[in-house]
């Protein structure tokens, strides 16, 4: 649940423990807030990123995300890639960006969870206030009568 920014940073050896083993959890500081963030990897994950590190022949040292010379993607790059993948799928590329999809997987698991306070940890956020503004269930009332309105 990191923000797109914050994945750009990655080098090989964040993801990639010294015996060679991709890390089942990676740790980063967050752009925004500072904050170091823990952020578990799926096996789906972990075999994507054993076999592009592999295919591309990265060293420890590299971007895993490398964007022009020696320094990682920009967001703007990253938000370009995204735009030509989501029309090449078919879809309208105005209605896709990095942090919409970043707000698509936390109501996908608010609705499999039911719990909020969850949803709030793994987007880094402090205050739950701010989670229940962030997925658009701000309303008067307590964020998590909110959840039970909606059926989350």
């Amino acid at each position: 649940m990191l923000h797109g920014q914050d994945l750009l940073k990655l080098v090989v050896a964040d993801v990639r423990g010294r015996n060679g083993t991709i890390r089942s959890v990676i740790e980063i500081s967050q752009t925004r807030g500072g904050r170091p963030a823990r952020c578990a990897l799926s096996k789906v994950s972990a075999k994507a990123l054993e076999k592009w590190i592999t295919a591309s022949g990265k060293k420890r040292t590299d971007y895993l995300f490398p964007g022009r010379g020696n320094h990682p993607m920009t967001p703007r790059q990253l938000n370009r890639l995204l735009r030509l993948w989501v029309v090449k799928a078919g879809f309208n590329a105005s209605d896709y960006s990095v942090e919409s999809l970043r707000r698509t997987k936390a109501l996908h698991i608010l609705r499999g969870t039911g719990d909020l306070q969850t949803v709030r940890a793994l987007l880094g956020h402090a205050r739950i206030e701010t989670t229940a503004r962030y997925l658009g269930l701000e309303t008067k009332s307590d964020p998590i009568e909110v959840c039970r309105a909606f059926d989350i």
